[in-house]
């Protein structure tokens, strides 16, 4: 949770329920660790048998990761540690791996997996260059790698032939005396290769990747009849992940009793736990979600893959009703608004799905809908920055929706957009800027009208640290301002106070709310809304679909 604490002693507190500093999260939460506060695009798992010590590398930084779980085998209580740099050796690290004592780390690179010495066990600060192995003869695109029990057998996966490889160390841990042995083709199951992992006894083997049917992250599990020999393997059964945990994952290990399964997620930047039912079965996996304050809507978007996205929630203002939008890219696929009502005001547990209105024909990628203040128009925005409206024929109904010809362009401002707000009379519209990194502020001479929108020559600047702006929200009163912003270390939410209403020249930054990436709740929040009371805040996450509510204090 991050204050400024300068910043905000020159302004007065806000009213309990509306300070965005003291956000936190309320429900059970998910088996997850981020790493994007550290780097993005986590690639390789290695978790020691004590559970207490977790690795991956990165291929933005050239960095080996080092975690502590203060609680074994918990990712929740997580914690970072220390970094180590390759890049004297490799600029681009996949995969991690130790020996069985924490003497030795093996990093594999896109043509040479290296070994490290360490001076004091599992402390990877400690680690001086030892040697490295040339695999390109074998192997055209290294993405991660394991040894078994022994040291004497390594495994490569290669991604673009989608295979493992295998190799024998007649010393074991030592590179410089490995050679190839045999590859397992697992192509009929998987159109990629990434992490592998092998039963604690050798007679299984576990390969992560991308799934030949559908672009999603999938298992292929196999048997082998001898222990560690992959010319012995059958393939035993592939099993899908969830869109909404992820798509693109590097890495698996399990711990020794094979009821716990952790995987790297490079989408989101996080480690993810999951638990399987009955030991070593990889279809048996599952993962526990939050009992509240959490929603996944995966299953409702256009395309739930790789190129759909939810940019943005919002609520009718008694909370029995909220609009998810969801984007796309590529060709033959929609934009839409996706409608949910809830059993309990407010309690994103008990939604449920209503309906959809298709608003492809203005826009594919809708960033954020508004609505006037009865419910009878919609306002929608897209990545383009222009806000499209609508009428309802049925309030706050959106399957009733139809454009009504009338529209914005704030090109003279932004060419791009990912929110917008409008003043609770519909006199005043602000739209944030994607490139400029800017909120603007326009006047409506016909109220609720947005095709008589000006500019009004007002703006503010992102707060220091953030990249660009997403969702936009103000307190009814128009006295308290949040925005998204995107920064260097993941998404967070910023407060400003206004010492005239609904005017943005009169904002002054009040603070910061936790980042919501390093908690490993996804990589990127676009758009929020606010309980209309106070009390919680609501974002959706962009890649896994998901909705949050955080508690307010």
């Amino acid at each position: 949770m991050l204050k400024n604490k300068a910043l905000a002693a020159s302004v007065s507190a806000p009213p309990v329920g509306w300070d965005i500093t003291t956000a936190s999260f309320s429900g059970t939460p998910f088996n997850f660790l981020g790493t994007v506060a550290q780097a993005a695009n986590p690639n390789g798992i290695f978790l020691d048998s004590s559970g207490v010590n977790l690795y991956t590398t990165t291929t933005t930084s050239d960095l080996v990761l080092q975690y502590s779980l203060s609680t074994p085998w918990d990712l929740n209580t997580g914690s970072y540690v220390r970094s180590f740099s390759v890049t004297s050796q490799e600029t681009s690290p996949v995969g991690i791996a130790f020996s069985s004592d924490g003497t030795k780390m093996y990093v594999q690179g896109g043509a040479s997996t290296h070994q490290y010495n360490l001076s004091t066990a599992w402390n990877i600060s400690t680690a001086s260059f030892s040697s490295s192995l040339s695999i390109s003869g074998q192997n055209l695109n290294p993405a991660d790698l394991t040894f078994d029990n022994t040291g004497a057998f390594m495994y490569v996966t290669d991604s673009n032939t989608r295979a493992v490889d295998q190799y024998t160390l007649s010393t074991p841990w030592s590179l410089s005396t490995a050679t190839y042995t045999r590859t397992l083709d697992v192509s009929a199951q998987l159109i990629s290769t990434r992490g592998v992992a092998f039963k604690s006894d050798g007679t299984k083997v576990y390969i992560i990747g991308t799934s030949i049917s559908v672009s999603n992250g999938r298992i292929a599990e196999y048997n082998l009849s001898t222990a560690w020999n992959l010319s012995t393997a059958s393939f035993v059964q592939t099993t899908s992940i969830p869109y909404e945990d992820g798509i693109a994952f590097r890495g698996l290990t399990f711990k020794s009793d094979g009821i716990s399964l952790f995987a790297i997620d490079d989408t989101n930047n996080r480690f993810i736990k999951y638990t399987l039912s009955s030991a070593w079965n990889s279809s048996t996996l599952s993962i526990t979600g939050p009992t509240t304050d959490w929603y996944s809507v995966a299953s409702q978007t256009p395309q739930p893959t790789f190129n759909s996205s939810s940019l943005s929630v919002s609520f009718k203002p008694d909370g029995g009703v909220f609009y998810v939008c969801n984007g796309v890219t590529g060709s033959g696929v929609t934009g839409e608004i996706d409608q949910y009502s809830t059993s309990t005001n407010w309690e994103l547990n008990t939604a449920s799905y209503i309906g959809t209105y298709d608003v492809t024909t203005q826009t594919k990628t809708p960033t954020a809908v508004k609505f006037k203040s009865d419910g009878t128009s919609a306002y929608v925005g897209s990545t383009s920055g222009v806000i499209y409206q609508y009428t309802l024929s049925t309030p706050w109904n959106i399957s009733t929706a139809s454009y009504a010809s009338k529209s914005f362009n704030p090109s003279g401002q932004t060419t791009g957009s990912y929110g917008f707000a409008l003043k609770e009379d519909g006199t005043s519209l602000y739209i944030s800027s994607l490139s400029a990194n800017t909120l603007y502020q326009y006047t409506l001479s016909t109220p609720w009208d947005i095709s008589t929108a000006s500019y009004a020559s007002k703006s503010i600047s992102g707060a220091a640290g953030s990249l660009y702006m997403g969702g936009v929200f103000f307190k009814s009163d128009g006295l308290k301002l949040y925005i998204v912003n995107y920064t260097t270390t993941g998404s967070t939410v910023d407060q400003y106070n206004l010492s005239t209403a609904w005017d943005i020249s009169t904002a002054t930054y009040y603070g910061r709310s936790l980042n919501l990436a390093a908690k490993g709740l996804g990589s990127t929040i676009i758009g929020l809304d606010y309980k209309y009371t106070g009390g919680q805040f609501y974002v959706v996450e962009f890649a896994c679909k998901q909705v949050w509510a955080f508690d307010v204090q």
